[in-house]
């Protein structure tokens, strides 16, 4: 019955899912799923395919706890379906991903300009998106926009015609951004990623107020890709930091000590830079350990192993999902740290077995029963049903 629909297949979501085939320069469409044989596709809701060879998709990232209006919208790329979330709501995803799409270009062009390199494939792909720009107009009019971004939007355009003479100074995505989505939270990763004057107070109330996005946490550890010789290098620094859509994850150990306690608590395909996301964990753990700081009981193992060993000499899925036996044993009422190690396991597991973690699914349905947030276990009954469950 179409009551019975939860989640994002609700009908009052279905304008944010158009059929978006005929604008060609947003590559997006139906044409492929995503691989859900093993779990690590696990969290992921199937929006829309990115281009025609499957190997990217844009995805809602369903989490426990959240309304589906709140659920973060990704970039999922398969190469270990890890996720780029690129707007704070499905109400927004599409001028969010227009952004991310022109930001990648005139970041190409940018650092193009500086060396006076020729880049065939960038100019061909600028011109078919600006060509169609009546049609992207048309295809963002359901999203609500106001009027300020219209206005914004024919300045972006004008600055991809003139892309080979784009500077620094012109390109300012946090404040479209903010025009998007006033009050969502990758806009303010936004505000703060492109502002010389964010504290740490700053930083850590972002990522203390939104524990289900990590981009603010692990752009702590961020070292941005740049060239100190090239012109304008510190200017471009700072474009690049407010513009990118990913974060690397090898950094200074100037991390405030609980933030690095902070990346045990989430999701780790979430934001980090491809399997790199473990790296994250290492110096997490080392810096943790360093400092002497004391790690709460059911995730001590999980960061000491880490810590002296190294992810590739230990098996995750196994290691997160033994965390979450230990929360659930000796701190019952912490459903949302156990939910969060076991489906860490479910992913991890799937990466170095491809195969379900079958016993750490039993838990997530679990855990999803006792927290009754109706969405998620709509999410969970498309999920297979194994051994350990039957």
């Amino acid at each position: 019955m179409p009551g019975d629909k939860g989640g994002l297949d609700a009908a009052r979501f279905d304008p944010y899912r158009p059929d978006l085939s005929g604008v060609e320069s947003l590559d997006l469409n139906w044409g492929h799923g995503m691989d859900e044989e093993d779990g690590r596709s696990f969290g992921l809701t199937y929006l829309y395919s990115i281009g025609d060879t499957g190997h990217e998709s844009v995805a809602a990232c369903t989490i426990a706890g959240l309304a589906p209006e709140d659920y973060p919208i990704a970039v999922v790329n398969e190469g270990g379906y890890t996720v780029d979330v690129i707007a704070s709501s499905i109400t927004t995803w599409l001028p969010c991903y227009l952004l991310h799409k022109v930001g990648g270009y005139l970041r190409t062009a940018l650092y193009r300009n500086t060396r006076s390199w020729s880049i065939p494939w960038l100019d061909d792909e600028v011109k078919r998106l600006v060509s169609e720009e009546a049609a992207l107009r048309e295809a963002l009019s359901g999203f609500g926009l106001p009027p300020a971004f219209d206005e914004a939007l024919t300045a972006v355009f004008d600055l991809l015609r003139h892309n080979d003479t784009l500077t620094v100074s012109q390109w300012r995505p946090a404040d479209l951004y903010a025009m998007v989505e006033p009050t969502g939270y990758v806009s303010a990763y936004r505000r703060l990623a492109a502002s010389s004057g964010t504290t740490a107070a700053d930083w850590t109330g972002l990522i203390r107020a939104y524990p289900w996005y990590n981009k603010p946490l692990f752009h702590q550890f961020a070292e941005f890709d740049w060239d100190a010789s090239a012109p304008d290098a510190e200017e471009y620094q700072r474009f690049y930091a407010s513009s990118a859509t990913k974060v690397r994850s090898i950094g200074p150990t100037t991390v405030p000590v609980e933030l690095a306690h902070e990346v045990f608590h989430r999701r780790l395909a979430h934001d980090a830079d491809g399997v790199s996301g473990t790296d994250v964990l290492e110096r997490s753990a080392r810096l943790i350990t360093r400092a002497g700081h004391q790690v709460e009981l059911p995730i001590a193992p999980l960061v000491h192993d880490v810590a002296e060993q190294g992810t590739a000499e230990i098996l995750l899925g196994e290691a997160y999902y033994e965390a979450g036996q230990r929360w659930e044993t000796f701190a019952p009422d912490s459903v949302s740290r156990a939910l969060v190690c076991y489906e860490n396991a479910l992913h991890q597991h799937a990466l170095e077995t491809e195969e379900w973690h079958w016993a750490a699914l039993a838990r997530v349905r679990e855990l999803a029963a006792r927290l009754g947030d109706r969405h998620y276990e709509y999410y969970l009954r498309d999920a297979p049903v194994g051994e350990a469950e039957d």
